[in-house]
């Protein structure tokens, strides 16, 4: 068939692979009289739906109607007809083609790929975060921009790994066999020493995760732990950053505990048991957790924030305030938070425990279904995505009478529109407080 003057781009396309199109077909024998024996697909049972070499002696193209001249058909005739075998009623159809080469056509990662998933089962895995379980899906089904596949859209992209600027970055490369990742998963809980030479695929560690059911432990820290590695990567594409193998570990370990951090309830406690419930006195926390008060404050001149950060012992471990000019109570009090969060990330704390008397900023940072007010949603993000620097974070909402060293410190930025950080000693506005604390 040659390509006719005005022809679709669909057919177009379906002409350069007319060899494809030929093997999905074969003759229903009707009369035999367009049927070459040697040529034609008739028999479905046979490899080629062709006769064996040498069927016939003679070398002249033979027609199937010489086969059954000794029963001829009605007078009528019944004549032959071409099916299509990759669609139900026989018909050729350009879907029903477009299907069959897809069908056909090699994953994107040569690895593995989504068909062989148990779907139902994926979904039904209720361990991992919305956003770490759409992610898993992503992978599955090989939809991750890495280096390889994008080169198939943008010529002159940069492929190759960022993480350890060696090889093309495929999907395999970068979650299991880059050096940096591989350091990443034999250090983390799962101890997983990754062997080359077997040549497995993500698709299969996280089949076999899944499969391997019970808590899904070991689904939910591999899931984390890729999400930490792609996380690494886009750093450093994006914002030039580089790779850090505590970082990426504390960013595992903060999705791996997140459930237990922030709440899914789905009923959200009162405002008058939350009051009821709260502490009036500052009380010490254990001895493996810093505790971070957060307060803010208004002013002539406008409002302030700050946060304070104490031992078991009350003892001083830093603080930090910070003034401006526009804004309102509520968002005052979240930015106080968000101060308080990156304080003790500047002091490299680990375990955290953070209280304020703002019920609103506690409960959108405590609760994941609390309408977080527009004005500070954010603030709120910010202080979620910082959170991966912690191994364990709390949200504790107090009354203010527990919160008076934070509200006091404020108090004294907002008066002398002081944004400051001190982190050996405290100023002497909130001295006198420490010895107060530790004695109620």
């Amino acid at each position: 068939m040659t390509k006719p003057q005005k022809c679709s781009s669909t057919w177009s396309a379906m002409l350069g692979c007319k060899s494809e199109m030929k093997e999905g077909c074969c003759w229903a024998v009707g009369n035999g009289e367009k049927i070459h024996i040697k040529t034609d697909p008739w028999i479905l049972k046979l490899h080629n739906k062709r006769p064996i070499p040498n069927f016939l002696s003679t070398e002249q193209l033979v027609l199937v109607s010489e086969l059954i001249l000794q029963n001829p058909p009605s007078e009528e005739g019944t004549e032959d007809k071409l099916l299509w075998l990759h669609h139900p009623n026989g018909v050729f159809t350009a879907k029903s083609f477009i299907k069959t080469l897809n069908d056909r056509a090699p994953s994107s990662s040569h690895y593995g790929n989504a068909g062989n998933i148990p779907w139902k089962k994926f979904w039904q895995v209720k361990v991992l975060a919305p956003n770490l379980q759409i992610f898993a899906w992503i992978i599955l089904n090989n939809g991750i921009a890495v280096g390889s596949r994008m080169m198939t859209y943008y010529k002159d992209i940069n492929t190759e790994c960022r993480m350890c600027n060696g090889v093309v970055e495929t999907l395999e490369h970068l979650f299991l066999y880059c050096p940096v990742s591989q350091a990443v998963l034999f250090a983390s809980h799962l101890t997983l020493r990754i062997d080359a030479s077997l040549n497995l695929s993500v698709h299969h560690y996280i089949k076999s995760w899944l499969l391997e059911g019970g808590d899904y432990s070991k689904l939910k820290m591999g899931i984390c732990l890729f999400w930490s590695i792609w996380k690494t990567r886009n750093n450093i594409v994006f914002n030039k950053g580089t790779v850090h193998i505590q970082k990426m570990l504390q960013e595992t370990y903060y999705w791996f505990h997140r459930d237990t951090n922030i709440q899914n309830d789905t009923t959200l406690p009162s405002e008058q048991d939350l009051l009821d419930s709260a502490e009036t006195v500052w009380s010490p926390p254990t001895q493996s957790k810093m505790k971070i008060n957060f307060d803010g404050a208004a002013g002539i001149r406008g409002f302030a924030c700050a946060a304070v950060a104490r031992n078991y012992n009350c003892e001083f471990n830093g603080c930090q305030t910070q003034v401006f000019a526009f804004s309102i109570p509520v968002e005052a009090e979240a930015h106080g938070a968000l101060v308080g969060i990156e304080l003790a990330i500047s002091k490299a704390m680990r375990h955290i425990i953070v209280e304020g008397d703002s019920l609103t900023v506690i409960n959108s940072l405590k609760y994941n279904n609390f309408p977080v007010p527009w004005r500070i949603k954010n603030t709120i993000g910010k202080i979620k995505d910082k959170l991966g620097n912690f191994t364990s974070v709390d949200f504790n909402f107090i009354k203010k009478e527990a919160n008076f060293m934070a509200h006091s410190l404020a108090a004294y930025a907002v008066q002398n529109q002081l944004s400051n950080q001190w982190l050996t000693s405290p100023p002497s506005c909130i001295t006198h407080l420490f010895s107060e604390d530790s004695s109620s």
